[in-house]
């Protein structure tokens, strides 16, 4: 590589030692990043533009999506030379990609029959809708598992890690559900949401787990928002008593995060640390030892 062609490379101090608390602070960033420092000007546009009442959110959601893309580039600079990053797997085909996502038809499809059998009924989504969950399909992934996951990949590099690496980024992905709480939810199913939420987390991280590319859960979840908001109320808001649908939601989401452990059984272990080794391929010694810059 000519000199004019190196990029710095930046030497993670605080990251190599602490891989638990680096990874919730990185998880963390990732949420801070892209809804926030990128996403808050979309939302202040929102409401000078299109709704001074700030109930239609629309701008808000592509603009925090953008977010999420830009994260996941720094972050793949971040650990250059030795991150493939997020969006690319060269050890999995599209079609194997995808492949892992196919108990999410069932889940849906029970989802909605439970919906209908409860009397609820579809609503058409609405580009806000549409926005919302595009904003938590892109960022939340970016974070968790964009972030979390490929950086506990990165230290972790035993058969017997992959299982914690997954429970420990669905944990802090269904802990950060439970501040629905701040924007009215009702206590009871702020814990049914929360608790709910770590069980999607675990498909969805094995999903990225087994295909090492962010696309397929990204779209997973992004879908999964538009198909859920289709029953929520206009404001996303829940402020029901926990019933019988929220203790039937709650098995669903049980079985889907069992098929999230079912995707990581220990049979595809090995194959599972084979496609994380590929994307972190370790520059040599004497080049980060040259061009280490102190972060």
């Amino acid at each position: 590589m000519k000199n004019d062609e190196k990029k710095r490379i930046i030497n993670h101090k605080f990251l190599n030692k602490h891989t638990i608390p680096g990874a919730i602070l990185l998880m963390i960033w990732g949420l801070i990043f892209s809804e926030g420092i990128i996403g808050l000007p979309f939302g202040v546009f929102d409401v000078l533009l299109l709704d001074r009442s700030g109930q239609t959110q629309i701008l808000i959601g592509f603009g925090c999506a953008a977010g999420a893309f830009l994260l996941l580039a720094i972050h793949k600079r971040w650990f250059y030379p030795e991150f493939e990053g997020c969006l690319t797997c060269s050890s999995v085909s599209f079609e194997d990609a995808w492949k892992v996502t196919a108990a999410i038809i069932p889940f849906w499809i029970l989802s909605g029959i439970k919906e209908l059998a409860f009397g609820n009924k579809f609503s058409v989504p609405t580009l806000a809708m549409i926005s919302t969950s595009l904003m938590a399909g892109c960022c939340e992934e970016a974070a968790f598992r964009g972030l979390g996951i490929s950086y506990l990949m990165r230290q972790w590099k035993e058969e017997n890690k992959v299982l914690p690496a997954l429970l420990l980024t669905s944990a802090v992905f269904g802990l950060v559900h439970s501040a629905n709480i701040l924007s009215g939810a009702e206590v009871p199913i702020t814990l049914i949401q929360t608790f709910s939420s770590f069980f999607i987390g675990l498909f969805l991280g094995a999903i990225f787990l087994r295909s090492g590319c962010l696309w397929p859960a990204m779209i997973i979840h992004f879908l999964h928002d538009v198909f859920a908001g289709m029953f929520l109320p206009g404001d996303y808001v829940l402020t029901h008593a926990v019933g019988w649908v929220d203790a039937v939601d709650m098995v669903l989401c049980i079985l889907l995060g069992a098929a999230g452990i079912y995707l990581i059984r220990p049979e595809k272990r090995a194959e599972i640390l084979e496609i994380w080794r590929k994307k972190w391929s370790m520059a040599p010694t004497e080049t980060l030892e040259t061009h280490q810059a102190g972060a």
